[in-house]
Parts: structure tokens; sequence; C-alpha cells
């Protein structure tokens, strides 16, 4: 599992007062087992503006789905703004990184898929 964590330093933007956004990307291979922990090394659950986007690096067929911190349920929502939200993609986030169900989507067996979670953090 590939990953990297950049920090985006909002200090002096207005708006967004004394926090900076964290940025980690990496990847995973899917093993289409249901609540499959993806450990990311970051307690997701107990930040705040939490946003994770997954995608299929191997089938182009699935858009990419997102979920954050105020998913109802084990819904994910989709990019494509035709489409509805969808249970067991990303059913939530953990103290490590985040939770996949066993939905092809994101968790296809022997696929790799990529991952970008945002969250953020006060100075």
């Amino acid at each position: 599992m590939g990953a990297r964590a950049k920090k985006v330093n909002y200090r002096n933007c207005p708006g967004f007062g004394q926090v900076r956004a964290m940025i980690k990307t990496g990847t995973y291979v899917g093993n289409g087992v249901d609540n499959r922990d993806i450990d990311i090394g970051v307690n997701l659950a107990a930040k705040n503006n939490v946003f994770v986007m997954i995608k299929s690096h191997s089938d182009t067929a699935y858009p990419a789905f997102f979920r954050t911190e105020y998913g109802q349920g084990d819904l994910s929502d989709p990019f494509d703004p035709l489409s509805s939200p969808i249970p067991d993609v990303i059913q939530s986030f953990t103290a490590t990184g985040f939770q996949i169900g066993a939905n092809s989507i994101g968790n296809q067996n022997t696929k790799t898929h990529i991952y970008v979670a945002i969250w953020e953090e006060p100075f």
C-alpha cells in the first residue's frame, strides 16, 4: 500500500481561521470482504471536516465515490450527478483510516483502488 501525506497551510487565508488541511493519498488492493479496514495511519474518526474519495485504478467503468463525516449509514456518494448514493463502498471512518464494504466499486477482489483522504487539523 503506497501513501503520501501533504500539509496545506491556510493560516493566512480569510475564512479558514487557524487550521490546515491535511491530505493523504495511496492505494490498496481489493479483496471483496465486507467491513474491511483500510489503515492509512490517521485517526479519521477523531478529525474534523473529513473527506475520503476512492476510485478503482483497474476498472474505469465506475465513477469515483466519496464520503464525508456527515455521511448517513454506510452510503457513499458518486461524483456522477446522475447516480444515487450506494451502500457498502466507504462505510465509515476509523481510528486508523476508513472502512470499506463488500461492494466491488470500492473493494473489487485483486483490483487496485486509489484513495484520497483530506481532513482539517488545528495549529
